[in-house]
């Protein structure tokens, strides 16, 4: 039921439900340079699950991963994000998701692999069911180095990066779209990887995935987006990679709920949006805060 009464005991006192759903997507990983593998998009889980009147709930967004630099500039995978805690009396089950491997490494969606890596890299590091990111794709084949490309980054879900080819980098794999808005938005694709010389880049993933270049594009900032490869020109100066962009947590609850609750931080919003089965309170994180039902 969508926001019922429960009735108390003792004093006759009372305490109303909410059901909502949550979706956290984690921060983006970052992406190297040189024939970098595309990076990987952050985990993203969603849920059902009810507030009552007087819960608080904790909300942490986590940060997209650095980008690459040659150099001296090493990546970082994405930090996670998560919903929970704060003084909800033990019925709330914390939603986490990881966040994106930077390339050629593991993480809520992991990062594309680069030559000499020629085989996939398994992404849904926390190991959920459905799986929260998909496997980042293969570098190119061997033996020449020169003329191998990037796999794709792993994009949400269990939408996988593509493997490379011979001087071509592969695609990030596609974000997932949730309609907790109204309509449906893309969270966390995957970074494109990228080649050498005059192969081809690809393209970042639906959902904020960055695309592969000179220098690799960054993932969408509160999208979740892995940052996009960095292209080898074979000399110096040697483009960075694509850092990851920051992740976010969207919840839809009862249009009822909308004056009885209050959210903290300073970009985080509360609005009243349409909703596949009727208006509804909107609340979107950019930045760690609380959600008071009040």
């Amino acid at each position: 039921m969508f926001g019922y009464q429960v009735l108390g005991f003792g004093a006759g006192g009372s305490s109303k439900e909410y059901t909502m759903q949550f979706y956290v997507v984690a921060g983006g990983g970052g992406a190297s340079p040189l024939r970098g593998g595309g990076a990987g998009g952050g985990g993203s889980r969603a849920s059902t699950q009810s507030l009552f009147t007087g819960d608080t709930l904790n909300v942490t967004i986590g940060a997209g991963g650095n980008g690459g630099t040659h150099p001296g500039g090493g990546t970082t995978k994405g930090s996670p994000s998560s919903i929970g805690g704060g003084t909800v009396p033990g019925t709330f089950a914390t939603i986490t998701s990881t966040g994106g491997g930077q390339s050629q490494q593991q993480g809520g969606a992991a990062g594309g692999a680069a030559f000499p890596t020629n085989n996939q890299i398994a992404g849904n590091e926390g190991g959920f069911s459905p799986p929260e990111g998909g496997d980042g794709g293969a570098g190119g084949p061997p033996p020449n180095p020169g003329s191998s490309g990037g796999g794709g980054g792993g994009g949400a879900d269990a939408n996988d990066g593509a493997n490379a080819g011979v001087r071509q980098g592969g695609n990030g794999g596609a974000g997932t779209a949730t309609s907790l808005s109204g309509s449906p938005v893309a969270y966390a694709g995957g970074g494109g990887g990228t080649t050498q010389f005059s192969g081809t880049n690809g393209t970042g993933g639906a959902g904020g995935g960055g695309n592969a270049g000179a220098p690799g594009q960054a993932g969408t900032a509160n999208k979740g987006g892995g940052g996009g490869g960095g292209f080898d020109p074979g000399s110096a100066p040697y483009p960075a990679g694509g850092a990851g962009g920051s992740g976010c947590v969207v919840v839809r609850a009862p249009a009822d709920a909308f004056a009885k609750i209050t959210v903290t931080g300073g970009s985080n919003t509360k609005g009243q949006t349409p909703s596949p089965d009727g208006a509804a309170t909107l609340l979107t994180f950019n930045e760690t805060g609380t959600i008071v039902v009040g």
